[in-house]
């Protein structure tokens, strides 16, 4: 067993540090040193609970590859004599970290035995033995109702990688079916899989394996991916929880959650049975739902769907059950593995992993029971209503709508259409998406070699500049951290020639707050932790806060300090090397002539470029290259985790998020290169084209728009026509055509001509559809508030139909607080009749967005499903590899890729089709395809 070998290894693993550092850490000179009985498996398994967790460094990456051992890459040849990778203190730490881990493991060694004679609380039944395993297999084949699941686990780093990425050690599986559900000693199971229990987990296989044993889960992606690592694929998902109560309310973790007053309180189905889980065990009986005002409703950001969250959000447990982290979790990340095998700890952990699965099962009963008492109401209903009147299966007595009423409820919707797009979310996470690694390294290479040299030249240039006396304003420029916003703010906007301290760059401050400006220089340390300090001198720029004479609050950070971000030095700095020098030029040209104010855009440029780089490896690069997974054969994959965790119910891409790859412009590595599909692979990549438009013309039933949308050609140039009376009459005279240059040579198109005003008709086109402020595309846009609200105007007279809808959706969310999508799911808007008009008011705006949004997540979600679900695309072996916003990516076979093409595309064009084959939208649901070997090549 590999914690018995492991009590050997104390002294080995104070050396795992600096052989990591040489280089050895994986050869052979290293192992052959240790102890015959410490196996290089057993040392490399525990390394993530003992190693730090900085972010990978480029060395590490670049030269250092046992640092792969930790995510399951290869292991190549190093050099002994490079340079140390960890500071000394660091170094140093870890070696404590190191002493710390390996006598814990050793004293866990010791108590792995006692389990085996364990008594567990009443109502509890301990699977430790095959005798004890049959019994509960047995009962849970008897059982006809579905059971709640859990498992817990550890070795796996979830702050940094998915399970589907590395899928842990199992330490135990807890369920609960119900009361009358007695598995021997009680109705909760807690199944050890640790230690000499670890062959009881097989015995399972069947049970997880047969779709007709239905499970339920509250996040089933994680539960799925464990146990796949180890042999059993789970089949017969009843539901996940955390998804049910998404579809109950998907605002629980959104802005709203944090505006008092509270929520009102949400009506729930009442019962008259039992409401604690003792009395349910002793009983043999069910609970069903107490009021939700009777529980606490206010949780921290991002906790809204958490387990422990929920039970005390919907009455389960009296307060909110202190998490894993509050319980168990120990500063060198095994406290799960410590509980699990210490005699001590181990009756407070069987009951923490029992309640889990408990809890899971009382809220899969309380959302069931609330989700079908909600119509389910959509205007793709099941049949005509006269035909459901006519055979006697609905009346219109309760219809809120019968134009829309389907005769179901939103637990049936979750039945239809979460259930299935929860496990195809899990397989696509399994499957991965290909990545090619060396790629990614040469490109890090690049971006490493180009941040060094706008680093030096920024320095340079800091340095060479002078003040008005002509003494260097910054001798020691070698020392200012181009990531310190604190330094960057300083250096932009102190004053050194400016005495008056009025005049000086002021914090934005509150009532009653004292001000604050920026000193003309300030001290900072050369390093984080150096007693050597040197001094920053500013260049006596002034922010960019005001426009067209009203305050530019974007430009300020919520601290109230001048924001410094990218953006904002772009436009202070221009683009200099081209002759087009920005806002610092302008401010510093006619107090300091034009080789001053020159040299400072150049200089704010090289910083620009190198904070954007930094973020591109920091963000981009070096996650990708850590995340790749290879396969059997060798081929790297990425597994990200997707997940329904949306307010409009999109689709939320983490670890890495693909979600937000840089556009072709703006993508200075070609990042979407180093997406693959395997050698004699290909990708289909399908693209809505314009899907939130083509929604917005259709739920507003707007004429013009949806001839527009449906005659094809450029919508955003067509609306240029609308907006700006120059563009109108130069179309109108022949002097520019809309769109379709070709069929005119010689005539520009508005595209061409007009690309500043068709620029800002597309920004207005989904501002409206995203329910921007005035405000806001003011500042977006660079324009007066008048002239947008002018834009406003014109756009609205033009799509008479949208304000007229958009109205109608406001006073529907305010008389039922809340919306709805084509598909019928809803969001729920408790702020929306707020004393606050700025609660109220982004209620509104909320509303609208969902009912589009929210929308185009239907339409994608009954997309990836048709094409999963096609016999057609499977045997031509095309599978969905990801999905990023409205693009759905599929892999295989090149040789199939031109008979796949068509089917993709009818699939995506016609979402609805296995709900209401002869359902149609007003507008066409246009789809680009394309293929190529890589993403950057199927979607230029």
């Amino acid at each position: 067993m590999a914690l018995n070998r492991l009590r050997y290894a104390v002294p080995v693993l104070r050396s795992l540090t600096s052989c990591h550092r040489l280089g050895m850490l994986g050869s052979k000179q290293w192992f052959g040193s240790a102890s015959p009985a410490v196996q290089r498996e057993d040392v490399l398994k525990y390394l993530p609970a003992l190693m730090p967790r900085p972010a990978l460094t480029d060395r590490e990456i670049l030269h250092h590859q046992p640092v792969s051992i930790l995510t399951g890459g290869d292991v190549h040849s190093e050099k002994a004599d490079e340079t140390p990778l960890l500071p000394e203190k660091e170094e140093k730490a870890t070696r404590v970290r190191a002493d710390a881990f390996a006598k814990r493991l050793a004293k866990i060694d010791q108590e792995t035995d006692f389990r085996m004679s364990y008594s567990p609380p009443r109502g509890i039944t301990l699977v430790c033995n095959e005798e004890q395993a049959m019994r509960a297999i047995r009962a849970l084949e008897a059982h006809r109702g579905p059971v709640a699941w859990d498992t817990e686990f550890w070795n796996v780093e979830l702050t940094r990688n998915t399970p589907a990425h590395s899928s842990g050690e199992l330490l135990c599986l807890t369920a609960f079916g119900g009361g009358k559900l007695d598995f021997g000693s009680g109705p909760l199971l807690f199944v050890d899989c640790k230690g000499p229990s670890r062959h009881v987990l097989d015995l399972f296989r069947s049970y997880f394996e047969n779709p007709a044993k239905r499970k339920i889960f509250h996040n089933f992606a994680a539960d799925a991916h464990v146990l796949y690592g180890h042999g059993i694929t789970v089949r017969g998902l009843e539901a996940d929880t955390r998804y049910l109560a998404r579809l109950f309310d998907s605002s629980l973790s959104s802005w709203e959650d944090q505006v008092q007053p509270e929520k009102p309180p949400l009506l729930l189905r009442k019962s008259k049975t039992s409401t604690t889980k003792e009395a349910l065990i002793d009983e043999g009986g069910d609970i069903f739902s107490t009021p939700l005002n009777d529980c606490e409703q206010h949780s921290g950001p991002g906790k809204g769907y958490q387990l422990k969250r929920l039970v005390s959000l919907f009455g389960i447990a009296p307060k909110e059950p202190p998490s894993f982290k509050e319980k168990f979790a120990g500063r060198l990340g095994i406290g799960g593995l410590e509980a699990h095998c210490s005699e001590e700890k181990f009756g407070e952990w069987l009951k923490y992993a029992a309640d889990d699965a408990y809890f899971t099962f009382m809220l899969y009963r309380r959302l069931t029971d609330t989700l079908r008492g909600q119509e389910w109401c959509t205007e793709l209903h099941w049949q005509p209503i006269r035909e459901k009147i006519r055979h006697g299966t609905t009346t219109f007595n309760g219809m809120n709508d019968p134009e829309t009423y389907t005769g179901l409820s939103m637990s049936d919707f979750a039945v239809k259409f979460y259930r299935p797009f929860t496990e195809l979310l899990v397989e696509i996470e399994r499957r991965g998406f290909g990545a090619n690694r060396e790629y990614l390294i040469q490109q890090l290479t690049a971006a490493q070699a180009d941040l060094q040299r706008h680093k030096d030249a920024f320095r340079t240039i800091a340095q060479s500049l002078k003040d008005r006396r002509g003494q260097p304003l910054n001798p020691q420029a070698e020392f200012i951290n181009p990531r310190s916003a604190k330094q960057i703010r300083q250096l932009l906007f102190g004053n050194p020639d400016e005495p008056d301290h009025l005049r000086w760059v002021a914090r934005r401050v509150r009532a009653g707050e004292e001000a604050e400006w920026i000193q003309p220089f300030m001290e900072f340390p050369t390093a984080p932790s150096s007693k050597h300090r040197f001094i920053v001198k500013g260049l006596g720029l002034q922010p960019i806060a005001y426009l067209y004479g009203r305050e530019r609050l974007s430009n300020y950070a919520p601290s109230g300090w001048p924001k410094v971000e990218s953006a904002i030095l772009r436009a202070f700095a221009g683009e200099p090397h081209e002759g087009n020098y920005g806002v610092a030029y302008q401010q510093l040209e006619p107090v300091r002539g034009h080789e001053h104010a020159a040299s400072v855009c150049r200089l704010l440029w090289h910083l620009q470029r190198s904070i954007r780089i930094s973020a591109a490896i920091t963000s981009v690069l070096s996650p990708l290259i850590e995340r790749i997974k290879y396969d059997e054969d060798g081929f790297g994959r990425i597994h990200p985790s997707l997940a329904l965790d949306t307010t409009t119910g999109r689709l939320c891409c983490r670890k890495p998020n693909l979600q937000n790859p840089p556009s072709a412009h703006n993508d200075l590595y070609s990042i979407r290169k180093a997406f693959s599909a395997r050698p004699g692979n290909t990708l289909i990549v399908g693209d809505y084209s314009q899907l939130e438009l083509r929604i917005l013309a259709h739920m507003s039933r707007c004429e013009s728009m949806i001839r527009q949308l449906n005659q094809g050609g450029d919508i955003h140039s067509q609306c240029a026509v609308d907006l700006f009376p120059e563009v109108a009459e130069a179309v109108a005279n022949g002097s520019v055509v809309i769109d379709d240059a070709e069929a005119h040579p010689g005539i520009p198109s508005v595209k061409t001509k007009f690309s500043t005003q068709r620029q800002q008709a597309k920004v207005m086109n989904f501002s409206i559809a995203y329910g921007k402020t005035e405000r806001t595309l003011a500042e977006e846009m660079d324009l007066p508030v008048t002239d947008i609200r002018d834009m406003f105007t014109r756009w609205n007279n033009s799509k008479k139909g949208v304000e007229r809808w958009k109205a109608e959706i406001i006073q529907q969310a305010r008389d039922t607080q809340h919306a709805t999508s084509v598909l019928g799911r809803h969001r729920r808007f408790p702020h929306i009749k707020h004393r606050l008009r700025k609660y109220s008011g982004r209620s509104e705006r909320a509303a609208v967005n969902f009912v589009i949004q929210g929308s185009a997540a239907d339409i994608a979600m009954m997309a990836m499903l048709r094409v999963d679900r096609d016999e057609r695309l499977r045997r031509m072996g095309f599978k969905i590899v990801m999905q990023v916003h409205d693009e759905v990516i599929l892999e295989g076979p090149a040789e199939n890729a031109t008979d796949a093409v068509p089917i993709v595309r009818d699939l995506m064009e016609h979402p609805f089709a296995d709900i209401k084959p002869d359902y149609r939208m007003l507008i066409n649901l246009d789809v680009d395809i394309a293929t190529g070997t890589n993403w950057s090549d199927a979607k230029p």
